[in-house]
């Protein structure tokens, strides 16, 4: 029995039955596969960490030590509420008096706040993305204090899970740019251009092959818009909130742009798009918090590939799967029930789909550290930041 599934005991309760059942399936089809137990351990604990995570890997080994905000927000109202009382011990004290000096506390707010967010931008720049380094945490601790101030200063309470009141667009939706590092594991380092390079197999969770392909991320998108449209498959405990639509309901998709490279530079590089379906739903219990589920994903060229060349890397001559890419496959499909075909549709995409997909309140979800009309940036269950800017809606393609 491989160390991450529960060891049941007969009389079998539903959950234990069903982990039964899981492992017998799994080693079974191992087995048949002629893939060793020690082979099939180490695939099954890898799948899980990759997918219950999802995305969401943590890349940090520690937590950086806790730093000293620049600012500190009990500080400043204190400061604010003194200068008012001084004000009032004058005769000349009126109410226009505090009108003014508070006007001047919430501009000075906005200019911190806005200079918090270029220190973010800058910490990211000088650290190429890395969200785990001590700079960067030191940049996001100082801009979540700079919005508390801001909040405190205007008398408002940012969640958020609320919808506008007004029928006005929400911050959230919208199309964002990933700005912070690709949370792919075993990144193989960045190309001449600064892009960050991994396989394809890391790309995709094993999901397509070949997996050993070399590929560039020119960009990782991710479009967040209100969907009336109810998935096909939905974690087990969501389905109550998503099909009796006790919350708003968004997607969430991760949009790969890649680029293909030769190993041997003689074949010129091909351009692909890979997207993972996902959707959000604000948790109920927790202010800023959304929980997140994925149900599938795709890959195809983009429209000015050659669809010849890409069917022929990824057509019937693909080479087959190695032997720990064929048991973590098996895991994926065994676990989480997913779905892989490597047959290509005739405009060269292909598909696979999760009828298991992992999620739920409070194990599975992002938190709003910070939203505005040009800069998201969020933490996941993981304690793993991720940074969000905003595409021009003018920019966006249909």
């Amino acid at each position: 029995m491989t160390p991450f599934l529960l060891s049941p005991l007969a009389p079998f309760e539903s959950l234990s039955q069903r982990v039964a059942e899981a492992a017998a399936k799994y080693y079974g089809e191992c087995a048949v596969e002629g893939i060793p137990p020690k082979e099939a351990d180490a695939a099954a604990q890898e799948s899980m960490a990759q997918f219950k995570n999802w995305w969401l890997r943590h890349r940090a080994t520690s937590k950086p030590k806790s730093q000293q905000p620049i600012l500190n927000v009990d500080t400043a109202d204190e400061g604010m509420n003194a200068t008012i009382k001084r004000q009032k011990s004058n005769k000349s004290f009126d109410e226009l008096n505090v009108e003014k000096i508070r006007l001047t506390n919430m501009a000075a707010a906005r200019h911190l706040l806005d200079n918090c967010k270029m220190h973010l931008l800058n910490a990211l720049a000088d650290t190429q993305g890395e969200t785990s380094s001590p700079k960067f945490h030191k940049a996001v601790n100082d801009l979540v204090y700079a919005r508390r101030m801001s909040n405190n200063f205007c008398n408002t309470d940012f969640d958020a899970r609320k919808e506008p009141a007004d029928g006005e667009p929400h911050a959230f939706d919208g199309v964002w740019l990933t700005v912070s590092k690709p949370n792919y594991s075993e990144c193989l380092g960045q190309n001449a251009d600064g892009e960050y390079m991994y396989t394809l197999g890391r790309l995709s969770f094993d999901m397509f092959r070949p997996t050993s392909l070399l590929c560039s991320i020119q960009g990782l998108f991710n479009p967040v818009f209100v969907t009336d449209h109810t998935p096909d498959v939905i974690p087990r405990n969501l389905r109550t909130d998503v099909q009796e639509n006790k919350s708003t309901l968004r997607t969430y998709n991760i949009v790969v742009a890649f680029t293909i490279h030769s190993n041997d530079g003689k074949t010129r590089p091909l351009q692909g798009v890979m997207t993972n379906y996902g959707y959000v739903l604000p948790d109920p219990n927790t202010p800023n918090r959304f929980t997140v589920f994925f149900t599938g994903g795709l890959l195809e060229p983009n429209g000015e590939t050659d669809v010849t060349e890409w069917k022929n890397i990824f057509g019937e001559a693909a080479p087959k799967r190695l032997l720990s890419e064929r048991a973590r496959l098996l895991a994926a499909k065994v676990l989480l029930g997913a779905s892989v075909s490597d047959a290509m549709e005739d405009d060269g995409s292909m598909s696979y789909f999760l009828k298991r997909p992992i999620g739920g309140h409070g194990s599975t979800y992002m938190d709003v550290i910070y939203l505005d009309e040009t800069l998201r940036v969020m933490k996941s269950q993981t304690d793993t930041y991720y940074v969000f800017s905003r595409v021009p809606p003018q920019h966006v393609q249909e």
